[in-house]
Formats: structure tokens, sequence, C-alpha cells
């Protein structure tokens, strides 16, 4: 039995190497590049300073009025991003939309 696995080993084993078609170590490694790459992105920095909301806004010297106004533009940029991103799709399927004749 040993020497039927051997000899099936040499003359079978490099026939079929389905990792290689399908580029495993390539996807591996591109995996690893990107994961990498994209890791520093999600992992939380430590702060250096140790203060209070209160104190941060007065070393940057803001307001409670500019806070109110820097919250209202970002909802605004989010409901023009959102605007842009949905509102193409629904053209873009109007205008694909099959032409029905009756």
């Amino acid at each position: 039995m040993g020497a039927f696995r051997s000899v099936m080993k040499f003359t079978f084993k490099p026939f079929v190497d389905v990792p290689g078609w399908l580029g495993l170590g390539q996807l591996k490694y591109y995996t690893h590049i990107l994961f990498g790459s994209l890791k520093p992105s999600f992992t939380a920095h430590k702060g250096t300073r140790k203060e209070t909301f209160e104190q941060a806004m007065a070393r940057l010297n803001l307001s409670e009025d500019d806070l109110k106004l820097r919250a209202r533009n970002y909802i605004r940029q989010t409901i023009i991003h959102l605007f842009f991103a949905v509102f193409p799709s629904g053209v873009l399927g109007a205008l694909w939309a099959p032409v029905t004749y009756s």
C-alpha cells in the first residue's frame, strides 16, 4: 500500500495543482498586503493629553455655537453625499428600465 501511495504522490500530484490554478498564493499575499495597509487606519491611537471636553473646547477656542454650526455642517454634508449616492442609481435604473409597448 505504501508503494502505491508513493507512486501516486509523484505521478498524480504534480498534475493536480488546484491551489496553483486558483492562485491561492497570490491571493494570500495580496490579502496580507491589503490588511496590513488598512489595519493602521482602524486602530485607535492613544491620546497624549488627559483633558475633559470643556478643557479641549477652551484650548481650541470653541464655543457651543461653533460646535452646533459644525454639527449642522456635518449633517448637511451627509445629506448631500447620500443624495449623490442614491439619486444616480435611481435615475440610471429609470433610464435602463425595459420599455414595454402596449
